[in-house]
């Protein structure tokens, strides 16, 4: 009888305490900063852009992000779930666009990296392992059978904003999930990928990451990262595992690079021939 009167108590103690809380310190978006006036990470502007980014579709294959099919540069040793080369949530223009919604996808994979709030990252993640369970189940896949793993990041930009943003997004992965988390790769190196062209990025992740000291890879991995450019990280990060004995790798992310469409030349001496 005890137990059933505190219980209603405790309650009533969280949700006072939740909403001081909230007084105190205001939840803001964790795209443009703006204070929340509903529950959620997004003010309903960003969210709006946000769920356009996901719509937007490949411009060769012509599929959303979660659902593209094509593969990028460097990624030649991952695998594949069905049709999918990876699960990604969005895709962004590599170049400087000036679309408010690349802006904000981009925004967005930022506070993932950068921000103490974990509210960018619980939403990416969220959204990620809807789409994990999503992507193995219609292909037959048991997620049991799987484990998930991270490229870590330099112990530079660690010490400078304090964690390590993969490890934070594979964990509630797993938490969302149930598929168990296994850190299997440490990272030795110091620069960033993001400054770098595409050869350089593949040399870099060559030489920037290895096996954990005592780790021997078994079964299938998701490889989780933010973004996926070229494709040269979880491409080495795969090959790494693979030489380890991992069976199969599929990678994971919020964001991608768009694929450009490449235009066909007309043949001079076919002028009837027409690029599609």
């Amino acid at each position: 009888m005890k137990d059933k009167k505190r219980i209603p108590i405790l309650d009533r103690f969280a949700a006072v305490l939740s909403y001081l809380l909230r007084l105190l310190f205001p939840p803001k978006c964790a795209v443009c900063g703006d204070l929340l006036l509903k529950e959620g990470e997004l003010c309903p502007e960003c969210l709006a852009l946000w769920e356009s980014a996901r719509r937007e579709k490949c411009p060769v294959c012509q599929k959303t992000a979660r659902g593209c099919t094509c593969r990028t540069f460097h990624m030649l040793d991952t695998d594949m779930i069905g049709e999918r080369r990876m699960t990604a949530l969005a895709f962004y223009e590599r170049f400087g666009s000036e679309k408010a919604r690349d802006k904000a996808v981009l925004r967005l994979v930022y506070a993932v990296k950068t921000s103490d709030d974990r509210a960018a990252v619980r939403l990416c993640a969220r959204e990620l392992s809807a789409q994990i369970l999503r992507t193995m189940m219609l292909d037959g896949e048991k997620p049991e059978e799987w484990k998930i793993t991270y490229p870590p990041r330099s112990s530079s930009r660690k010490k400078k904003y304090g964690f390590d943003h993969g490890r934070v997004l594979s964990q509630l992965i797993s938490r969302y999930t149930g598929i168990e988390l296994e850190n299997t790769l440490e990272n030795t190196g110091e620069r960033a990928q993001k400054s770098l062209n595409s050869l350089e990025r593949m040399e870099n992740a060559e030489s920037s990451y290895r096996l954990r000291e005592g780790v021997v890879p078994k079964g299938k991995y998701i490889i989780a990262d933010d973004i996926i450019t070229t494709g040269a990280t979880v491409n080495t990060a795969a090959k790494i595992l693979k030489r380890g004995g991992a069976e199969e790798v599929y990678p994971v992310c919020i964001a991608r690079a768009k694929k450009k469409k490449r235009k066909l030349r007309r043949p001079s001496d076919r002028p009837w021939f027409k690029s599609k």
